[in-house]
């Protein structure tokens, strides 16, 4: 038999091994919610962020910092960020708005306007799932203590706007989400529409943010 056709099998064996190895150093790179488009947080300066998507709208120190959500775990009552804002002609596609805040010249929070983003394919935007989590276990998720009830505690109906997150080591992600009550089953009591609804996953990602652990009280 030809001395080829014996290595085959083993040359079908290395092909798989190096595409396993492939994948895997693919996922080492891939920063999730630690990055936003190859900017890392606690890493990227203001010039870094320029470099990659040019001059922004607006440029403003000694500026304050308002998180999107739980904003008493941070710590952002002095006016010590620099905020670059992208929109418009300075605009970073895919986005109304994009805002970049700073302290002590290291990116520290990214805070994103989609313009179409729906609550499935938020997992495109980060390489990251997200989850929903209730008021009594803000603290459990803040501080990475495992929690058996988080799915438990899941609501079957969603309100008109609610919020999703998932973290990190070094970061938080937070996005607001809009009830989406056209495709959704709605609810009627006593003949009145009820505030909540049935969570679909064609509900609008309104905003997201990502934000460093490094500003925690």
């Amino acid at each position: 038999m030809n001395s080829f056709l014996l290595r085959i099998p083993r040359l079908l064996a290395l092909m798989l091994s190096l595409s396993f190895f492939a994948s895997v150093c693919v996922g080492q790179v891939d920063r999730g919610i630690d990055s936003f488009k190859g900017l890392e947080l606690g890493a990227a300066t203001v010039n870094d962020v320029i470099a990659r998507f040019g001059e922004p709208k607006s440029d403003k120190s000694a500026q304050k910092y308002s998180p999107l959500k739980l904003k008493d775990w941070f710590d952002v009552e002095e006016k010590n960020f620099r905020v670059l804002l992208f929109e418009g002609k300075n605009g970073i596609e895919g986005f109304n708005e994009v805002k970049f805040g700073f302290r002590d010249d290291k990116l520290v929070a990214v805070r994103l306007k989609p313009k179409k983003l729906i609550i499935r394919e938020l997992f495109n935007l980060f390489r990251a799932d997200f989850q929903y989590i209730s008021r009594k276990n803000e603290k459990s998720f803040r501080d990475g203590t495992p929690n058996e009830s988080w799915e438990r505690d899941r609501p079957e109906k969603f309100p008109d706007l609610y919020y999703v997150a998932q973290r990190s080591p070094h970061n938080f992600a937070f996005a607001m989400i809009s009830h989406d009550t056209v495709r959704a089953l709605t609810v009627f009591r006593n003949g009145e529409l009820d505030p909540w609804f049935i969570g679909s996953p064609d509900d609008e990602v309104k905003l997201v943010e990502v934000i460093s652990r490094s500003l925690l009280k």
